[in-house]
């Protein structure tokens, strides 16, 4: 897929890259992009673990606990060494999580928690929407193996569609965002 690539001859222009160098500043420049977007993977991380969970129940120690499980993940420190597509497209798949998440606004939840039940009236806010297709896609076009994360992802959202009052117009967001 070429995103990757796109992004590395812009990275690399960007550092003055050139045939001639030495192999050194070249594997440098080149990794250091991977290096940029591991670590924007794991800032990504904090909002996303943290949005999970309902604000006042731990859901800062959630966030804190997944942005350092993946900053000291041997795989992940490694995956963001090499001049590879995987950190890009994990960094790309978190943002696309973040968006799909921010887009869902939460509405009545104090009715909701004052009854006992889950938080879970929400609509989905069509600029948060249109940054998860930009970003899905994306991620898509940086590696194929993307698509079982979607794939899940398509999954859970048409599950929450059906068990919504205004089902018809959820599952048409859905499928608008799916094409």
């Amino acid at each position: 897929p070429p995103v990757y690539y796109w992004l590395l001859h812009l990275w690399n222009g960007l550092f003055g890259v050139a045939l001639g160098q030495p192999p050194d500043s070249l594997a440098l420049a080149s990794r250091l992009l991977s290096v940029f977007a591991g670590v924007l993977g794991v800032a990504l991380l904090f909002p996303l673990a943290r949005g999970v969970l309902p604000p006042g129940r731990g859901a800062a120690a959630a966030g804190a606990i997944a942005a350092l499980a993946a900053a000291c993940s041997p795989f992940w420190l490694a995956e963001s060494q090499e001049a590879r597509m995987y950190s890009v497209g994990f960094a790309l798949l978190s943002a696309a999580a973040l968006a799909l998440l921010r887009s869902i606004d939460r509405q009545g939840e104090g009715r909701l928690a004052s009854q006992g039940r889950l938080a879970s009236q929400r609509r989905l806010l069509p600029g948060s929407l249109a940054a998860f297709v930009l970003l899905a896609t994306a991620a898509l076009l940086t590696h194929y193996n993307a698509v079982f994360v979607l794939v899940t992802w398509f999954a859970w959202w048409g599950v929450w569609a059906l068990l919504r009052p205004d089902r018809w117009r959820q599952m048409a967001r859905l499928l608008c965002a799916g094409l």
